[in-house]
């Protein structure tokens, strides 16, 4: 499967690669593109272009789509699966798990549901049969053997892309502004709250914490104001709400 994404459009194609008597034979037997859609902005309410790793990432999603169809139609699930991509991008997301913002995460996690990400592979733009479909073309190029029968390369196994991790350093940078922010929170105990806690975990029940701090209220209250002391049964209406929701 190769995916690919520009400006105005993205797209992905599947070919089946078949070895039989020494001889390879490729031919494409699905292939889908869609326009590239418009991001509101959610001030201005305008609408701009949509990043190329995004689109890219969509290219991805119904490239997966393609080839479950394809593995549903002909009945072959069991054989083996490459999926190609120019965006470095992409791979990043694919390959590295990460707490990513919503768009990024929701298509990440459709992508793994039908594919493993060993089986993604970075191909160069120029090398990319899907490039066609994204970018569009004049009927001459459409009838090239690169479109129906897909790459020269693709089949001999000693010439495809082989690109090492250290090349995707500039595109990791990329890939982590999509990152979802960590908020860590940290709770700092003095030692009254401390004993207050280890008092409540000796106590089975919410109703007695509430009936002896309001014990606790009514006291103190009393204390305060002798002449306006409480002696009428003790309630739960003795603490308010608002106290009630900090126990």
């Amino acid at each position: 499967m190769f995916s690919d994404a520009s400006g105005k459009a993205f797209a992905a194609c599947v070919f089946l690669r078949i070895e039989c008597d020494n001889k390879v034979k490729i031919k494409l037997v699905q292939a889908k593109s869609r326009v590239a859609p418009l991001k509101k902005d959610p001030i201005t309410k305008t609408k701009n272009e949509m990043s190329i790793p995004k689109l890219e990432l969509l290219a991805a999603v119904i490239g997966t789509r393609l080839v479950q169809s394809v593995k549903t139609s002909l009945n072959i699930h069991s054989i083996q699966t490459f999926y190609w991509t120019d965006s470095k991008v992409v791979l990043c997301w694919i390959k590295n798990s990460g707490t990513w913002k919503t768009f990024v995460r929701n298509r990440i996690k459709e992508i793994h549901s039908s594919s493993s990400k060993e089986d993604w592979y970075y191909v160069p733009s120029q090398m990319n049969a899907a490039d066609i479909a994204s970018r569009g073309c004049n009927a001459q190029t459409l009838f090239s053997l690169c479109w129906w029968e897909g790459p020269i390369w693709l089949k001999n196994r000693s010439s495809w892309p082989d690109t090492k991790d250290s090349d995707f350093k500039d595109a990791l940078e990329l890939a982590t502004e999509e990152r979802k922010p960590t908020v860590t929170t940290n709770l700092s105990l003095n030692d009254s709250d401390s004993n207050f806690f280890e008092w409540t975990k000796r106590v089975s029940k919410f109703s007695s914490i509430v009936r002896t701090l309001a014990y606790v209220k009514r006291f103190l209250s009393n204390a305060k104001s002798v002449a306006n002391r409480q002696k009428d049964s003790l309630l739960k209406g003795n603490l308010s709400e608002k106290e009630l929701s900090k126990i």
